[in-house]
């Protein structure tokens, strides 16, 4: 199955963010609200089918976030390349790329095999243009293009919630 479509995201830092998707052609609308460690999302099985796990979501943003229960964290770092690798409780390896700096790749992995890989291209300014993120396990390939920014106000306290 391939979808496209168009969608928005609102960033509240440090931790929250809404992602308003619709497919194209009219055939789905969902949302996803991430606040802290709460996610919610409508419909709940069209995310779960088709977008990544919440850590992943932020990486497509170039925001690094380490997965839940994280219980070691390794750096290597040569020159302007650092590597960090988050492991947590399930033994699930998570490892992130900078280079500059900047996030520009993840990988996950789980009995020492990629499971998942996500790679950011980013414009001259080092904003984020492109999210591409292949995961294996659930043959799935995602592709995000950021085709505009807008600075906000504070957003309403009504869009950290789903409407009924």
């Amino acid at each position: 199955m391939q979808l496209s479509g168009s969608g928005a995201a609102r960033i509240a830092p440090p931790d929250s963010m809404r992602a308003d998707i619709s497919a194209a052609l009219g055939l789905g609308r969902a949302v996803v609200i991430m606040t802290g460690a709460t996610v919610v999302a409508q419909p709940a099985a069209l995310i779960d089918q088709v977008l990544p796990d919440r850590f992943a979501l932020w990486a497509a943003l170039g925001v690094m976030r380490a997965p839940a229960n994280a219980t070691t964290f390794e750096r290597l770092t040569d020159g302007t390349r650092s590597v960090w690798r988050v492991t947590d409780a399930g033994a699930h390896t998570t490892i992130f790329e900078l280079s500059g700096g900047a996030l520009v790749a993840v990988t996950r992995e789980e009995g020492g095999r990629s499971t998942s890989q996500l790679r950011l291209t980013r414009d001259p300014s080092g904003a984020v243009r492109k999210a591409s993120l292949t995961d294996y396990a659930r043959s799935l390939r995602l592709e995000i293009e950021v085709t505009g920014r807008e600075p906000s106000e504070a957003f309403a306290p009504e869009t950290w919630s789903l409407r009924p």
